[in-house]
């Protein structure tokens, strides 16, 4: 557990920088631009993440809330029954403030640069209490440019070693973002103790980006059969995303030294983007008009009934019942035209999914030593999907089994051995479900549909067919208490997973061609392990110097080392090593203002990774280096 007094310390401005220093806890994509929450490695829903015991809405943005509004952060490496069993790698729950101690309102103001890039952005939290009603309203306003480089080489051999294909791309975006990000905690204390808390959230981003890609080749492509689709193109587009969602939650006493918590939600998002490409140098002039737009709407309901049984025994029961829809609109205009890949123009494909759970817990301390806990989930889950062929409906049920026990060491009480075994699930995204096809824009069909691709650019397709993937985990761990909050652990885990998803790579009839594709589609498959031994030492280390001066320096250094992931038997993942530096200045002037200067990603190193699909004695390999920039900010803090 992370708490109020170390996020202090840090005086991180969002929470991605707070969660990236987390045990355990690392971010996918390029360094110093976020990305995917992963924990032991795994994101893509292995990892929970909960906002005070619930699931983040789809399109929730971490960042959104300022870490002044969080009490502490909660990890649990394996899956409770009370918080679900949608975590496979493990579980962050994010708790929030009821009230605030500190002055009653803030008001942070900052700017910097993202690289040579400007940011700018202004935050102002409202706090107040009555004898009736706590508040918390915090509203974010920011604007910002973002330079984007990346370069990619294909390199395909045939089964003698004689280059095939040999192409090098090249592509710069500039994105200018401006958003809005408003949230709230409204506490009502109701009579006979009964409390409501009321926290609605609205969120809204406009982006406008511009981009140039170059295209060149280092073998004779008319050789090899085929041309290059372009040799340059450029673009311009529009995009928007917004989200409201309004949660609530009312607390009583039921009697018997009974509890009742019930909770409701529910949110709306909707997102588009527009395009206007031209494409040059290849066949012919290509000019192309891209169209998206998407939907989501979430309604949910859950409580819980908690019991004292005895001074150190409890028992908890409850239920969650959640319906989501998920619409998706896309047409792609070829020459003013309707491009003949793409097969739902100007369709609606939709996914909906509803989501039943009961569980029940009980946790027992049967001694100052020991103590158990045990708990049983069942889910079930209808799907229904509308795509590229046709309505599907699917239905699938989970039952998960949760068991952990906690000993401490008696000659030393803090010392403690934990060991847990449990089942947990990954269920796929609307997303994943939706079976829209869409073809690779570097292999396009053309307009005598005759066009082909290879494995390493093939189209995308969903699957209304998946099933979720189930796991088994066992856990053990060792946590051994030092002076002046010290801490020195040792964990071993195991997950085996059935029906891992994975996008299989293979020829497929389409309906936009009159021969096959290769075609990239979530697939589930036979069974995955993951395993691994995680340490972690927290020392308290002697201050270099003191000083009279209200200054406070602090760095920060998270590295991940290359590595390599065998997806499938034939496809190979790679991903070069990151190192981010962070460093964090602040100078207090008094009790209620106070300036922070923090240099994020200081290192700026590239971002490699790369793919190798072998096929036949041939090879297809791609590489792809991503260029990072240094983020400085300077803000100021004021409490009024």
């Amino acid at each position: 557990t992370v708490g109020r007094e170390e996020l202090d310390r840090m005086g991180d401005s969002s929470l991605g920088e707070v969660l990236k220093r987390l045990p355990g806890v690392t971010l996918g994509g390029p360094p110093g631009r976020g990305g995917q929450i992963r924990m032991r490695g795994m994101g893509g829903g292995y990892t929970q993440i909960l906002l005070d015991g619930q699931r983040m809405p789809p399109g929730f943005s971490l960042d959104s809330i300022a870490p002044e509004q969080i009490e502490r952060i909660e990890i649990m490496r394996a899956p409770v029954a009370e918080h679900g069993a949608r975590a496979i790698a493990g579980t962050i729950n994010v708790i929030l403030r009821a009230d605030f101690k500190r002055k009653a309102h803030e008001l942070r103001l900052g700017g910097g640069v993202d690289g040579s890039q400007p940011q700018t952005g202004v935050t102002l939290t409202r706090n107040g209490q009555t004898d009736a009603l706590g508040y918390n309203l915090t509203t974010t306003l920011f604007s910002g440019h973002q330079f984007n480089e990346v370069d990619t080489h294909t390199l395909h051999t045939g089964a003698d070693g004689t280059p095939t294909l040999d192409q090098s791309l090249h592509g710069t975006t500039l994105d200018k973002r401006r958003g809005l990000f408003a949230n709230g905690r409204l506490s009502f204390k109701l009579g006979g103790g009964d409390t409501l808390d009321l926290q609605p959230f609205f969120n809204t981003v406009r982006v406008r980006t511009q981009g140039q890609q170059s295209l060149a080749q280092a073998v004779n492509l008319e050789d090899a059969g085929g041309l290059p689709a372009y040799t340059a193109a450029e673009s311009s587009a529009r995009s928007h995303w917004q989200m409201g969602r309004l949660t609530g939650s009312w607390q009583g006493a039921a009697g018997n030294g009974g509890k009742l918590l019930v909770r409701f939600g529910g949110s709306q998002s909707s997102s588009g983007s527009d395009t206007v490409r031209a494409e040059t140098g290849g066949p012919e002039r290509n000019d192309k008009i891209i169209t998206k737009r998407s939907r989501d709407t979430s309604l949910d309901t859950s409580g819980k009934f908690s019991q004292l049984l005895a001074d150190r025994h409890s028992a908890s029961a409850g239920w969650e019942l959640t319906s989501g829809r998920r619409s998706d609109l896309s047409s792609t205009l070829l020459n003013g035209v309707p491009d003949p890949s793409d097969s739902s123009f100007g369709d609606t494909l939709t996914a909906r999914v509803r989501r039943l759970a009961l569980y029940a817990q009980d946790e027992w301390d049967w001694s100052k030593q020991l103590s158990f806990y045990v708990g049983a989930r069942w889910e079930g889950i209808t799907t229904r999907t509308d795509g590229d062929s046709g309505p599907v409906s699917n239905r699938s049920q989970v039952f998960t089994p949760l068991a952990h026990l906690v000993w401490k060491l008696p000659d030393a009480p803090r010392d403690q051995i934990r060991a847990s075994l449990t089942r947990s699930y990954r269920a796929p995204d609307t997303g994943q479900l939706i079976g829209r096809h869409v073809a690779n824009a570097l292999a396009p069909v053309g307009d005598d549909r005759l066009g082909t691709n290879s494995p390493d650019r093939p189209d995308r397709a969903g699957n209304p067919q998946l099933k979720p993937e189930l796991a088994w985990g066992l856990e053990t761990g060792y946590e051994h208490y030092l002076a002046e909050g010290g801490l020195v652990s040792a964990n071993l885990f195991y997950r085996r997973i059935n029906g891992v998803i994975r996008n299989v790579i293979g020829l497929q009839d389409v309906a936009y061609a009159d021969v096959q594709r290769w075609v990239s589609t979530p697939t589930n498959l036979q069974s995955a392990d993951a395993a691994g031994l995680e340490l972690e030492a927290k020392l308290r280390a002697a201050d270099l110097w003191t000083t009279d001066l209200p200054l406070s320096l602090r760095s920060n250094l998270n590295y991940t080392p290359r590595f390599e992931v065998q997806q499938l038997d034939n496809q190979l993942v790679r991903q070069g090593r990151k190192a981010v530096v962070d460093a964090y200045a602040a100078w207090r002037f008094s009790a209620d203002a106070s300036a922070r200067l923090t240099i994020s990603n200081a290192a700026a190193r590239t971002y490699d990774t790369g793919t190798t699909y072998l096929q036949a004695g041939s090879s297809q390999i791609t590489d792809t280096r991503t260029r990072t920039t240094t983020n400085i900010n300077l803000r100021a803090e004021l409490r009024f």
